[in-house]
């Protein structure tokens, strides 16, 4: 492992920048130029890494497809299941290959309007307002 020292806010740090045999020696350089310009601008580079990967996995877990899953899994309970398969499909099918991995608050207008008309091209007109109502409610 190719590791490297530096000292930040009177704080010794180590910063891996790789494994040896999988990790170029080009590869390490950039690495740690990269490293050395955030040091530069006042920057923990661990903690930079850290943050970016935090914030990675929460776009992954505040999803739209997550949350609408989390909720019809509680809405489903009360619902007949001839009902909850075809809400079902309706998102596997209409909803999450175009928002489903957009985080909720990034979702706008403008964006769901043009997978509704999507779905309205395809023919389904009765789809298109059964898959708004949907998002509306996990929307809210």
């Amino acid at each position: 492992m190719v590791e490297r020292q530096i000292w930040f806010n009177g704080k010794e740090r180590q910063l891996s920048l790789g494994i040896y045999p999988s990790s170029s020696l080009k590869d390490v350089c950039e690495r740690r130029d990269a490293a050395r310009m955030l040091f530069a601008n006042g920057i923990d580079p661990g903690e930079n890494r850290k943050a970016q990967k935090s914030a990675s996995t929460d776009r992954s877990v505040n999803s739209f497809e997550v949350a609408a899953r989390e909720w019809f899994a509680k809405y489903s309970a009360n619902s007949v299941p001839k009902h909850s398969d075809l809400i079902t499909r309706l998102f596997d099918r209409d909803v999450f290959p175009w928002i489903g991995g957009r985080r909720i608050a990034e979702i706008n207008t403008p964006e769901v309007l043009t997978f509704m008309r999507r779905i309205e091209s395809r023919g389904a007109l009765g789809t298109a307002p059964r898959a708004l109502s949907n998002c509306g409610q996990e929307f809210r």
